[in-house]
């Protein structure tokens, strides 16, 4: 009985050992897989390369930082950027040329530049904004650095006065005559005419056209909102100004008849 007993102790110890042996073997073995300047992943397998290296196939090379640049976290790319005032051309980092009356752009890692307000960007410059009489600096497309002051408006490089017509407003857009007329009016020639909206009609938005509409189930006739008749077994369409057959009915002519 001791004999056994000591013998499925001594076996117990060597599966043991070898357990041990074959644990550390795979570690030993994980160990000597990783690189040198790479470390094993914090979560999950493999490795990664140490800051300041790069994946190259299965080792870690040196990235090589330019001068006037910074190493990055990326794990992608160069693994560098120029710092702010410079700008990365063929993989060195040059220095930005800001004008007079310029300044670096905060956004886009300062790699930009703009001018200062009252100057605008002409070429490699910033020149000073000449303002016409009744003229303001201003942030605008066309990069002129001014608006007009109403009731003025922008043509070419003068401010011209805008005079609308009763029941007109100012607006700031660059074409047309530089006013609108009001809702209800439509304009008519130089004037403002009032618009006459039907019975079973409403206003539009619309800045061409007579102004109105006709109500769902209506149709224009002469300066009327007419209804019109829905046959049996068909719907008012979409457009609100005609018919269409339910199915399985088709048209022909005023009615709707099945297949």
């Amino acid at each position: 009985m001791n004999i056994e007993k000591n013998l499925c102790l001594s076996l117990l110890t060597i599966a043991v050992a070898l357990t041990v042996m074959l644990s550390l073997s795979t570690i030993v073995s994980g160990a000597s897989d990783i690189p040198a300047n790479a470390s094993a992943r914090t979560y999950g397998e493999g490795w990664t390369c140490n800051r300041g290296y790069k994946k190259y196939v299965q080792t870690c090379t040196a990235i090589e930082v330019p001068e006037n640049a910074y190493l990055t976290d990326d794990g992608y790319g160069s693994g560098w950027k120029c710092s702010r005032g410079y700008r990365n051309v063929k993989d060195k980092c040059i220095q930005i040329a800001v004008p007079k009356h310029g300044y670096l752009d905060g956004l886009f890692s300062g790699s930009r530049w703009k001018c200062k307000r009252g100057y605008r960007k002409l070429d490699k410059d910033c020149v000073a904004v000449v303002l016409p009489e009744h003229g303001y600096l201003a942030d605008v497309s066309d990069d002129s650095g001014w608006k007009c002051a109403r009731p003025y408006r922008k043509v070419d490089t003068e401010c011209k006065p805008v005079n609308p017509p009763e029941n007109a407003f100012l607006t700031d857009s660059k074409y047309g005559q530089g006013w609108e007329c009001a809702r209800g009016f439509r304009q008519s020639g130089e004037v403002c005419i009032q618009i006459v909206v039907p019975k079973n009609g409403y206003l539009t938005n619309s800045s061409y056209g007579i102004g109105w509409k006709c109500e769902r189930g209506y149709r224009k006739s002469s300066d009327r909102c007419k209804q019109f008749d829905v046959p049996q077994n068909a719907h008012i369409d979409y457009s609100g100004r005609n018919w269409n057959c339910d199915k399985p009915f088709r048209k022909s002519g005023n009615r709707c008849e099945r297949n």
